[in-house]
């Protein structure tokens, strides 16, 4: 009688390690999980820290390129609106003087001849800048 119950105690350990097995697998697979999100999640904050500095160098390489255009639209507006207000001075009626206020009229009429076109141009190439900017920066965040 004892190789039975030596067997059956056998076979009851098996059965029951098989269920603790069973009953204990899912706890280590949710902690597996569970260390994976959280490299998961530092990664992605990461990845964010990473994308900031882009954005900033982006934001800071835009910016350089429309001061820069800006400062060349300006140096050849002021030359060429000096010039233009100088050849229209002559012609500004004497009354004008007799007015408080300096002979503006001209001046903000050149300005805006100028200026009004310039514009423009000015805002469709910002908005292209922004988009290639957020492509680019979409792509690298795709990438990751």
């Amino acid at each position: 009688m004892r190789p039975g119950i030596q067997r059956l105690s056998e076979q009851l350990l098996a059965i029951i390690n098989e269920d603790r097995d069973a009953l204990q697998r899912p706890i280590e697979e949710s902690e597996r999980r569970i260390v994976l999100m959280k490299q998961t999640i530092q990664e992605a904050e990461r990845s964010m820290r990473e994308l900031n500095f882009l954005f900033m160098a982006e934001q800071q390489r835009i910016s350089d390129f429309f001061v820069e255009r800006h400062q060349r639209f300006f140096r050849f507006a002021w030359t060429e609106s000096e010039t233009e207000f100088g050849e229209q001075l002559p012609s500004v009626p004497l009354a004008w003087a007799a007015l408080s206020a300096p002979p503006d009229a001209p001046r903000q009429e050149i300005a805006r001849r100028r200026i009004m076109p310039w514009l423009k141009p000015e805002q469709e190439e910002g908005e292209r800048q922004y988009s290639a900017a957020a492509f680019d920066l979409w792509r690298w965040e795709t990438a990751f």
